[in-house]
């Protein structure tokens, strides 16, 4: 006797149905990966057996997968509902990359390892031959442009080869832009990817300082930032690059450049809100931008022209981004030093705001660090010859015998979790390196704040 006589006829009927249902589902399956998109890459003179498979997202990337193959040729099975966009092809544990375009068709591609993108033959892949045209006519563009402009700095403006220079220069940007042209021709997606690679050209001869006014005002023009497809690429953030370059003066003070930047930020989120991805994007990667470079006025200014307005992809992402934007707020010069509670060399607890002294000098550093070992002396030397402040030196080390080694040189209040970039005080402070200092009044307010003992030493001499 079969087990489904054993059972109810309204259960075998249900077992039936489930059984039809199963093997049409099992065909069904087996039709989509037999009709799944596959890549392939032939890779002369690579000896290693793996590739990695990552996602671009600006100007970073996330591993997916690892491709395995034999006698330098890959295949991968791109898994279903994989999103439309630049994908990284990674050789050698990273050493060397290619940059393929995936939208829903095979991809085929032939190269040799020892010069990838000059032995590049796409055989299958329409998005990816388009998109390598476009990248080779920008590069070539850039180049020559570079080069003009480092011949325009040292020649003469009253002579007239000058002027013919800056008419090639300007007939370059036109000829990128026909290159961008005939790249999304009739191609809906090529277009979504590369529309806002095309630049604004002036109707008539602009001489340099002209131009970088024209481009300031007309960098915007034409470009669609509602497009989260954008940030699936490394193009967006090289725009963003580019605008910024057009505000940046050598001759600038630190306060004059940040002041620049500060009117270059405002017209970057006046243009880039309408999608909520784009939008978060851009702010975050102006706000790691600026801090690693140690403008931490423009970066609080970032955080106050959108705390109230950023409206990120969803609710755990919005909860994240405006209380990253809170902790830059609240460090803020002229605001109350965050509460920092840590233990001291002996395990004792020491509460930052129970420290009494006129001056209170906070300083993020590491055993680890060069720049900190380096800074260490002369900030032994300078808070000997100051006794009116005190130093409060936060290490982020994890070695409990390295930071009692390097801290026994030095008389000041010592603190560590041992928790490395984990912290807590990282966060509260929005330390992005080391070293970073934090100058206190004696209501720990913070006067002054920035990543090298120079910028503390100025300001002290100038208060």
């Amino acid at each position: 006797m079969r087990i489904t006589d054993c059972l109810p006829w309204r259960n075998r009927l249900l077992l039936g149905i489930f059984l039809v249902l199963f093997a049409f589902a099992g065909r069904l399956m087996a039709q989509q990966e037999f009709d799944a998109d596959t890549l392939t890459l032939e890779i002369a003179g690579y000896d290693k057996d793996k590739v990695f498979w990552a996602a671009l997202y600006g100007d970073d990337f996330n591993i997916i997968d690892t491709i395995r193959g034999s006698e330098n040729k890959f295949e991968y099975l791109i898994p279903a509902g994989t999103l439309s966009g630049v994908y990284r092809l990674l050789f050698d544990e990273g050493e060397k990359q290619l940059d393929v375009v995936y939208h829903k068709e095979d991809i085929h591609v032939y190269t040799h390892y020892e010069a990838i993108l000059n032995n590049l033959v796409i055989i299958k892949s329409e998005a990816t031959r388009k998109y390598h045209r476009f990248m080779r006519a920008r590069g070539y563009v850039n180049y020559k442009q570079r080069t003009l402009n480092d011949f325009l700095s040292r020649y003469p403006e009253s002579d007239p080869f000058y002027g013919e220079a800056r008419h090639e220069y300007q007939e370059l940007s036109e000829e990128l832009n026909d290159s961008v042209d005939a790249v999304i021709a009739d191609d809906r997606f090529m277009e979504r990817l590369l529309v806002n690679e095309k630049v604004p050209v002036p109707a008539k001869l602009l001489p340099d300082k002209e131009y970088d006014e024209f481009m300031k005002a007309n960098f915007f023009a034409g470009k669609d930032y509602g497009d989260p497809l954008i940030l699936r690429s490394q193009l967006y953030p090289e725009q963003l690059l580019t605008y910024l370059g057009y505000y940046r003066n050598p001759d600038f003070s630190k306060e004059q450049q940040e002041a620049a930047f500060a009117t270059a930020v405002d017209t970057i989120i006046k243009y880039t809100r309408e999608n909520p991805e784009v939008f978060d994007f851009t702010i975050n990667y102006l706000i790691e931008g600026f801090k690693r470079f140690g403008f931490d006025e423009l970066v609080n200014h970032i955080a106050g022209r959108t705390a109230s307005e950023i409206n990120c992809i969803n609710e755990d992402r919005r909860k994240v981004m405006k209380e990253k934007l809170m902790r830059i707020q609240s460090t803020a010069i002229g605001e109350t030093a965050p509460a920092l509670v840590m233990e001291d060399l002996k395990g004792k607890e020491v509460s930052l705001h129970d420290i009494e002294s006129e001056k209170l000098l906070l300083v993020f550093w590491a055993s680890w660090c060069p720049h900190c070992m380096e800074m260490l002396p002369k900030l032994k030397k300078y808070a000997k010859e100051h006794p009116e402040m005190k130093v409060v030196a936060v290490s982020l080390d994890t070695d409990k015998t390295q930071w009692e080694k390097t801290a026994s040189n030095y008389d000041w209040i010592h603190l560590s979790s041992l928790k490395g970039w984990e912290t807590k005080a990282v966060d509260d402070y929005f330390v992005y390196g080391t070293p970073s200092f934090f100058l206190l009044d004696s209501n720990k307010t913070i006067l002054h704040k920035g990543g090298t003992l120079r910028e503390v030493i100025d300001f002290m001499d100038n208060e």
